[in-house]
């Protein structure tokens, strides 16, 4: 009986020590249900490349990074609900647990969810924790074409990204450039300005060199009326200055003095023959004296003294400067000669040449101002007289007539001048001069279409003045626009354009 008692005490020792085994080795290789086997380090251009222990990859030199395996469902359960970590797309070993920018390139770091047992719930319970916003796709971080339409690796061995919508839909479209998000932080770093479309009265300026001439239209030309010899002349020299009523010479004509002969016979005629109209004689015989260009105080002395005179004299009728001269005395002179030309000084004109595109800009009437390096701090005020209606075929240029009030004469001709043309006064929609952003096709402006979120559009541009610029068409009253650190946002925006071509 007591061997048999020990026998089966002995059997139920050899149990109890292997079951003990049993539950000891189980629990060395899973300690506890809800912890996780011993993680391997991957290079993520590399994925073959795959360690126990902290690292580099030997190929490309990246930091290894931590992947955990395959945890039980407990696990999964615990961590099913965690929260989502941020990731760089360009240096995915940068995870952060919060919203924020990358250390190395600055680009925002996306949201990634933590992983789940089942596709569809994962989905499920990333719209539900991006606010029901639409999933659109899922992107390789590394190769913005690659994209799934559900989670996955990427041909590098990176995890999918998801796209969600974000409501561009009514600012972002297949015509117009993205729009570009970006943090207020973010914004700041950049050094982002902006400013408010709005109307404003401006006009534009032209500034050119200009030459002064004679105002052509005070030019007196004196030429004798009938043929004669010149007895005297009185003013000898170009550039004389003259009176009107001055005598500037004195002509033998026989033509006048037969004229004259003929009125001392009318008069006396009119004594014997009043009746008969002799009246009308004398008055024909003075109209041909005023013809042949005799003064009218030479005509009543001829007529009270009853004597002709051999020399009339022949008189200016404008005050001014004798600008050319064309006789000497004892000349035989015609009609044709042109013995005097008298200029009246006390207005001129600048002639001034504008370039082809600048045509528009004024009208006759316009002001213009001028100075002389002559007569330095001393400003001429006058208008635009007339615009020429040809253009220089070798110069492309068009010429303008400006008129000058010269009333203490220092204005000479053939002085030059710096000319300002001012430009008709007008009211129009304006933006800073340093928004606009200049391309090969045309010009572009960053619009401000939300908290935070640009736009580059097309814009068409009318003159400049003052360092504003005129908008013709593209913007609106009261639109904002980015007038500092516009072109890093156009850039980011044409690179998203480009991938989206290329995804199409």
């Amino acid at each position: 009986m007591k061997k048999k008692l020990k026998s089966i005490l002995m059997l139920l020792l050899l149990i109890g020590l292997s079951v003990g085994g049993y539950y000891f080795m189980t629990s060395q290789d899973n300690p506890s249900g809800s912890q996780q086997a011993s993680a391997t380090y991957v290079c993520p251009m590399h994925p073959h490349i795959i360690k126990d222990h902290e690292g580099t990859c030997p190929i490309c030199g990246m930091d290894l990074v931590k992947k955990e395996q395959k945890q039980t469902a407990t696990t999964h359960d615990n961590h099913k609900h965690a929260a989502p970590t941020y990731v760089c797309p360009m240096h995915p070993h940068i995870v952060k647990n919060h919203e924020g920018t990358c250390p190395i390139c600055g680009m925002d770091l996306v949201k990634k969810e933590p992983k789940q047992t089942s596709t569809k719930q994962g989905t499920k319970q990333r719209t539900k924790q991006n606010g029901e916003k639409k999933l659109l796709y899922w992107v390789a971080p590394m190769d913005a074409n690659y994209r799934r339409d559900k989670p996955g690796k990427s041909p590098m061995g990176m995890d999918l990204v998801p796209v969600y919508d974000e409501g561009n839909s009514t600012d972002d479209n297949e015509e117009g450039l993205p729009v570009i998000s970006i943090k207020a932080n973010t914004a700041q770093n950049m050094g982002i300005r902006t400013a408010i479309v709005k109307q404003h009265a401006f006009n534009r300026t032209i500034r050119t060199v200009g030459s002064v001439v004679y105002n052509e239209d005070s030019l007196l030309h004196i030429h004798p009326r009938a043929n004669g010899w010149v007895e005297k002349a009185y003013v000898k020299a170009i550039g004389d200055h003259v009176k009107k009523g001055d005598v500037l010479l004195d002509l033998y004509s026989p033509d006048i003095v037969a004229a004259q002969k003929d009125l001392i016979v009318a008069k006396k005629s009119g004594k014997l023959l009043a009746q008969n109209g002799a009246g009308s004689l004398v008055a024909a015989a003075k109209q041909r004296l005023r013809l042949l260009d005799v003064p009218n105080t030479v005509i009543e002395q001829i007529q009270r003294q009853g004597k002709a005179k051999n020399h009339v004299p022949i008189l200016t009728s404008q005050e001014g400067v004798v600008v050319s001269m064309a006789i000497r005395e004892g000349m035989y002179v015609t009609p044709s000669t042109e013995m005097y030309v008298v200029a009246d000084l006390s207005t001129v004109w600048v002639l001034v040449d504008v370039f082809e595109h600048q045509y528009d800009w004024f009208n006759i009437g316009n002001k213009a101002e001028i100075t002389v390096s002559g007569i330095p701090g001393k400003t001429w005020k006058g208008v635009v007289d007339y615009i020429y209606p040809e253009l220089n075929k070798k110069t492309r240029t068009l010429k303008v007539r400006l008129k000058f009030t010269n009333s203490k004469q220092r204005l000479k001709p053939n002085m030059f001048a710096d000319v300002i043309l001012y430009s008709t006064p007008k009211t129009a929609l304006t933006v800073p001069s340093e928004a606009i952003i200049y391309d090969e096709t045309e010009p572009r402006i960053i619009k401000v279409t939300g908290e935070h979120r640009y736009q580059p559009i097309p814009i068409k541009i009318g003159i400049k003045s003052r360092g504003r610029v005129e908008i013709i068409q593209g913007l609106k009253v009261d639109d904002k626009v980015v007038v500092s650190g516009q072109f890093m946002l156009d850039s980011e925006s044409n690179l998203q354009a480009s991938f989206r071509r290329l995804s199409e």
